[in-house]
């Protein structure tokens, strides 16, 4: 149980110690990290956002330490459910309800039609198709071997043309012959 409360507590103050990095983005430090992605600010930027709502108590776009203690007393009292620790059962309520919004828009992305029900077809949409997809060997299942590879992990590198199948030579491979006209002087 000690472990248990322990991993709360210690996820509450995770929750609390992102501040710092989420306040650095908010004012536009750190934007090398801050791209836009797919879907509008980008991670940090949404955090920056959601961190400066949560803690800039005054209004002012700055967050004292003050205000952070503040804000974490209430919300450690709310997780607590007014006791002197937090449960797991209590955790699990405050969770919810802290990323009550994160699952609306899940729920939403998943709801292709907009109907407020995800049918069989909008629940499974993202992995229909995912061994083919994904299967580089083309053995019908997925393994170790066909997980991505490379610094970035792109569609088309030298482990082959990933969106065909195709496998390049691999790590234990000899390295490839040199160019004409490079060859070592002792074969000359």
């Amino acid at each position: 149980m000690k472990k248990t409360t322990g991993a709360i507590i210690a996820a509450l103050a995770l929750a609390g110690t992102m501040v710092g990095a989420g306040v650095a983005s908010a004012d536009g430090w750190g934007r090398g990290h801050d791209r836009g992605g797919p879907h509008g600010k980008g991670h940090h930027g949404r955090m920056a956002a959601e961190l400066m709502e949560r803690y800039d108590t005054n209004g002012d776009g700055r967050i004292t330490q003050e205000e952070i203690d503040a804000v974490q007393a209430t919300r450690f009292a709310d997780a607590a459910a007014g006791g002197d620790a937090v449960t797991l059962d209590n955790f699990k309520t405050f969770w919810l309800q802290e990323h009550d919004e994160r699952v609306v828009r899940a729920f939403q992305r998943l709801d292709r039609d907009g109907d407020g029900r995800i049918t069989a077809e909008e629940f499974n949409r993202r992995t229909d198709g995912l061994v083919e997809r994904l299967d580089r060997d083309g053995d019908g299942a997925l393994s170790r071997v066909d997980r991505p590879r490379g610094p970035h992990h792109d569609r088309r590198g030298p482990q082959g043309d990933h969106e065909r199948g195709e496998r390049g030579p691999g790590r234990d491979a000899p390295p490839p012959p040199p160019p004409a006209g490079d060859a070592p002087e002792s074969a000359q």
